[in-house]
């Protein structure tokens, strides 16, 4: 996909990098939903060794997951709005 990018003009890129991460955008959406499905069906599983509750670290990752569908929902509304970080020209390298 590099490559292609690479030799799509700007309005283009915009386009790949938009659908791209749309498509990103539903797949961690699906799974920060899984990761929420698994706290609430943990019930009291504890860990084998110091039998500390399960469901505390099962709700810090689906806290990140959840993170990483917001940030992903920015960079969207980002690239939509034509504001991204990436496509102003100072930020580019050898500018």
């Amino acid at each position: 996909m590099d490559v292609v990018w690479e030799n799509l003009k700007p309005a283009g890129q915009r386009l790949l990098d938009l659908i791209s991460t749309l498509i990103t955008l539903v797949f961690l959406g699906f799974m920060a939903w899984m990761v929420w499905v698994k706290v609430s069906s943990v019930g009291t599983q504890t860990t084998s060794d110091l039998q500390i509750r399960l469901d505390y670290f099962y709700a810090v990752a689906a806290v990140g997951a959840t993170a990483a569908v917001a940030l992903a929902a920015l960079r969207v509304i980002n690239l939509w709005r034509n504001t991204s970080p990436e496509l102003t020209s100072e930020n580019q390298l050898g500018s």
